[in-house]
């Protein structure tokens, strides 16, 4: 437990940095336009939803315009916070909200711990990740990361990038990919000073998509890696049965009514990440459970199909969104949620609400099947 003395110190710098006015010390160079309203595209099997997901799957979206920002003398956590004098810059955060997970004692590393420092010989350096992305979280990478390196090519080509030094190979592939091959790396106990830091704001709301930059991202990653396919005709089912969380409990009799259909059971781990994008290139129909592996529809071609399997009881629409963008009908299959002490719960450890593991139902699944092939 944290002391009475350390205590209030946290205390008194929150109220501090609460207190302060709102950052003003920096340069935004306009990056995108307002875009229009857009509506989703409804899940194919939506009449036969039950109501509460109707609220996720019929919600529409505007983007605000968006910016480039450059900042001076300032500093930045391993996880992509830029902060400096009791201030946080919020456009560096995942989410507003986000800065109340470090507006305490966290502030004070301006003037202890371990500081890096950028080479004045150097012309600044830019800051594309942020929370949700800074520990190799696949999808956070692809779909928020990438679409702010596309605008940041725009006016700053190669700039030299902050990653974090545990950065996945799909990270650097997908930079150079971009243009990007000049990396300034930064270990989870460092705080790096810089003389100038290039900061591109989200280009959309927290799980939400820019839709032309999405696709920008798909065709020129593809494009990059020469895995075009004319004609995709595999079936797969992405497996989560070696992941610690939301895995699928009746597997083996789900993947039995699969194989009536000719799926393949995938299980990413197996792949590289260009192995990843071939296989997706090739699929005609994917069935998976909600979560990292499916941001692979990114890489599908239009008019295949999607089937996801989500929580009926903490519902996250990104991947119906994504499918939206990308023109890849949709179906989603809701799943009862199953307690299991895989999670820990003989330590006091409870799983997060879109955590749990999942059952799905075999006769909703095959009426999907049917309606998919008829």
């Amino acid at each position: 437990m944290m002391s009475a003395g350390k205590n209030a110190i946290s205390s008194a710098v929150k109220k501090l940095s609460d207190a302060l006015p709102p950052w003003k010390k920096f340069v935004a160079l306009p990056m995108l336009e307002a875009t229009k309203l857009y509506t989703y595209t409804p899940a194919v099997n939506d009449k036969e939803l039950p109501e509460q997901l109707h609220y996720w799957f019929r919600q529409e979206v505007q983007l605000p315009a968006r910016s480039i920002f450059i900042l001076h003398d300032i500093y930045s956590t391993f996880n992509g916070v830029a902060f400096k004098n009791f201030q946080i810059f919020i456009p560096s955060l995942a989410g507003a909200w986000v800065k109340e997970l470090f507006a305490y004692t966290f502030l004070l590393k301006q003037w202890y711990g371990k500081h890096i420092v950028l080479p004045e010989t150097e012309d600044g350096i830019a800051l594309v990740y942020d929370q949700w992305s800074s520990h190799n979280n696949y999808y956070h990478w692809l779909v928020d990361c990438l679409p702010r390196l596309l605008v940041l090519r725009e006016k700053f080509p190669n700039h030299l990038l902050l990653l974090p030094k545990s950065a996945a190979g799909f990270i650097k592939t997908t930079a150079a990919i971009f243009g990007f091959d000049r990396f300034f790396f930064i270990d989870k106990d460092e705080i790096l000073k810089a003389h100038k830091f290039i900061i591109p704001q989200h280009t959309a709301h927290s799980l939400f998509h820019d839709p032309v930059l999405i696709k920008r991202v798909r065709e020129e990653i593809i494009n990059g890696l020469g895995k075009a396919v004319k004609q995709p005709s595999r079936r797969l089912y992405l497996s989560r049965s070696r992941q610690p969380k939301r895995r699928l409990m009746n597997e083996e009799a789900f993947v039995e009514a699969l194989a009536a259909y000719n799926f393949e059971v995938i299980h990413f781990e197996d792949f590289s990440f260009e192995q990843q994008v071939a296989l997706m290139q090739q699929a005609e129909v994917v069935v998976g459970v909600h979560g990292a592996n499916m941001t692979n529809i990114l890489f599908m071609q239009p008019s295949c199909t999607v089937v996801e399997l989500l929580n009926i009881h903490s519902v996250n629409p990104l991947y119906f969104r994504l499918s939206s963008y990308l023109e890849l009908p949709y179906y989603a299959l809701p799943c009862e949620q199953v307690e299991d002490k895989a999670f820990g719960e003989d330590v006091g450890i409870m799983p997060a609400a879109n955590d749990y593991h999942l059952v799905a139902d075999l006769g909703k699944m095959e009426r999907i099947l049917v309606s998919i092939f008829g």
